[in-house]
């Protein structure tokens, strides 16, 4: 017992110095301060915050840097056209873009204009279901407004492909192989697993991969802050 009494007494005084440890670094650096644990981070405040980064006019301030790292991590794993129109005059980002039969899309980004405009939409998945027919009906909207000339990104957490009454799997194999990628929030062992959708899964990349080239390269302190945050909670919220 006493051997017990002693083990427990010095464990006692190691956990106590660990945390007064964890409070002076707290204090000194503020480590677990998130500015995303005060913000909402629901699904279409993810997608807010997302679609802003993405628009060259945002006050994010910093043109369309932001847009040229993804639209280049995503040229580098489906093919997505390197030239694209990024004149900030000929770039329309919207937030739940409303389309027919009342879908709307998460966050849709077209760069340029008339018959040569691209599209890039994005279905955002961080928690909830499909619905039904839902990604069938987005592609079919993109299909006939920009017939080739788009991309369409499932983003879920780790890399998880929709159900079949959102798009049946057949569907995608015949008709949008090339224009449907699933994009994971960051890379765990559930992403790395080998499915029915593996060859729809973008593996170069993840979302906490861009946001974290973005951080690395931005200049401003205060949003190099914000990206990062935003890479780390989804780290956290997603991850391992």
């Amino acid at each position: 017992m006493l051997q017990y009494s002693e083990f427990f007494s010095n464990l006692s005084h190691r956990v106590e110095s660990a945390r007064q440890l964890e409070r002076e670094l707290d204090r000194q650096l503020a480590r677990r301060f998130n500015i995303f644990d005060y913000l909402s981070t629901d699904e279409l405040g993810l997608s807010r915050v997302l679609a802003d980064l993405l628009n060259p006019d945002a006050f994010h301030g910093q043109g369309g840097y932001f847009l040229e790292r993804f639209l280049a991590l995503l040229s580098e794993s489906m093919g997505v056209p390197r030239k694209l129109d990024m004149a900030r005059s000929h770039v329309y980002v919207e937030v739940e873009k409303l389309i027919p039969e009342l879908r709307r899309i998460d966050v849709f980004v077209q760069l340029g204009e008339g018959n040569d405009a691209y599209a890039l939409a994005i279905e955002n998945k961080p928690f909830a279901g499909d619905q039904a027919n839902q990604l069938h009906d987005y592609l079919k909207y993109l299909d006939e407004r920009f017939h080739h000339n788009y991309t369409l990104l499932y983003l879920s957490p780790n890399g998880e492909g929709p159900s079949e009454c959102s798009v049946r799997l057949e569907e995608l194999r015949e008709n949008w192989s090339d224009r449907f990628g699933i994009l994971a929030y960051c890379t765990t062992s559930v992403f790395l697993r080998e499915d029915q959708y593996a060859p729809f899964r973008i593996s170069n990349f993840t979302l906490i991969n861009w946001l974290q080239t973005c951080q690395r390269e931005c200049e401003v302190d205060r949003l190099r802050w914000f990206v990062g945050d935003l890479a780390k909670y989804c780290q956290r919220e997603f991850g391992d």
